[in-house]
């Protein structure tokens, strides 16, 4: 469902928004990162959320065209970051509960944030292979998630960061690895960590 959000006045602290949705706007009109729970703030940036309701690992079928299309007609993870790619501005993509089990990288070349309800119970799981890049294009921020069994033959098993932006909050990385960076990788970008857990993780090098 894309929800378009009201933009904020000069100087506010956060633009209208369905109540329901729990999301946090992640960007200013300016397209920088917001300083949360501040009155410092330029503005809320207008964004797309999707939710998702399922669990199946499914592409979108047109990405770019305002909507999530599934092969099964339901809103996957996948699918909404795709289609959040292919658009300009900010994307805000809500996971509820549940496992999430991921056939290959989730590649974020654009203002994504995925938003889980909290890192017990929203879990993604990789299956062996890496869970996330961010190109230099993208900024990323994962909130309320537990990420784990992700795998990287080079660099980044959890999240390798290429250039981009990574915030984590309030999540947990867990249990993946990669020749470098087990739960994080980051080449010429910029992660930021706020109250989370990263543990459990391996590497046969750095990081």
């Amino acid at each position: 469902t894309l929800v378009n959000i009201v933009r904020g006045i000069l100087g506010t602290v956060a633009a209208s928004h369905p109540a329901e949705s729990n999301a946090i706007l992640l960007s200013d009109t300016y397209g920088g990162f917001r300083n949360l729970n501040s009155t410092i703030d330029r503005g809320a940036y207008e964004a797309s959320i999707w939710r998702v309701n399922t669990s199946a690992d499914l592409p979108d079928l047109a990405p770019g065209d305002g909507q999530v299309t599934t092969s099964s007609g339901l809103v996957s993870l996948r699918a909404a970051i795709m289609e959040a790619n292919a658009r300009p501005g900010f994307s805000s993509v809500v996971v509820p509960a549940g496992d999430y089990s991921l056939t290959s990288e989730l590649l974020i070349s654009s203002t994504v944030e995925i938003q889980g309800i909290n890192a017990a119970d929203t879990y993604i799981h990789a299956n062996g292979s890496r869970a996330m890049r961010v190109s230099s294009s993208g900024r990323l921020r994962i909130a309320n998630i537990k990420l784990s069994g992700a795998a990287g033959s080079g660099v980044g098993g959890g999240v390798f960061v290429d250039g981009g932006t990574l915030v984590v909050d309030r999540s947990a990385l867990t249990g993946s690895s990669a020749a470098n960076g087990g739960a994080i990788s980051n080449l010429n970008g910029s992660v930021t960590i706020n109250n989370s857990s990263l543990y459990a993780n391996s590497t046969a090098g750095s990081g």
